[in-house]
């Protein structure tokens, strides 16, 4: 006899997969090199740090993160860009998947001295052209952390939130230290 299984079964097997992905998520983020940056140079910078949606919350951890660092770092909603640049020295955009409200923040790195994308998708492989495009025109720096969940017919993301926030913690942690060896 064949078990039917429900749609709600379904999204709890997606769920369930996705928690367990997390561990080995984790400790690829902490395996992949940190992006190259002035350290020194960003630990004295007045940083805008953004996000949308699913990002925001990794973004306003580094922001929070960074300003107990010492570092001059404030959040800035991605609609603060819709009419120019927010005032700052750099732009740290934090997005999963280079939505177009990122896209906007990233319009305006021009505007920074310095700009970096913190994505938790692979960037550079497969791709659509939008995007690449994007990308092309990003004049800053991309860090890129592993890749976010597959989709599955269920919204709720788990592994790239936490490889956000990590990768906020740990930019947070590098500027920080840079503070005191300054």
């Amino acid at each position: 006899m064949e078990v039917e299984v429900t749609e709600e079964q379904g999204s709890l097997d997606v769920l369930r997969g996705r928690i367990m992905r997390a561990p080995s998520a984790l400790a690829a983020t902490l395996d992949t090199p940190e992006q190259p940056l002035d350290e020194r140079w960003w630990a004295r910078a007045q940083i805008v740090v953004t996000g949308v949606g699913l990002a925001a919350g990794p973004a306003r951890l580094a922001a929070y993160l960074l300003a107990r660092a010492g570092v001059a770092a404030r959040f800035e909603p991605a609609g603060a860009f819709a009419c120019g640049a927010p005032r700052g020295d750099a732009l740290c955009v934090f997005s999963q998947g280079l939505s177009p409200n990122a896209r906007l923040a990233m319009s305006r790195a021009g505007s920074y001295e310095h700009a970096l994308l913190v994505t938790t998708r692979r960037a550079g492989g497969g791709c659509s052209p939008e995007v690449g495009g994007a990308l092309e025109r990003w004049p800053g720096s991309v860090w890129e952390l592993p890749p976010e969940e597959i989709g599955g017919g269920m919204l709720l993301r788990v592994v790239a939130p936490i490889c956000a926030s990590l990768g906020a913690a740990r930019l947070a942690a590098r500027l920080g230290l840079s503070l005191i060896h300054i």
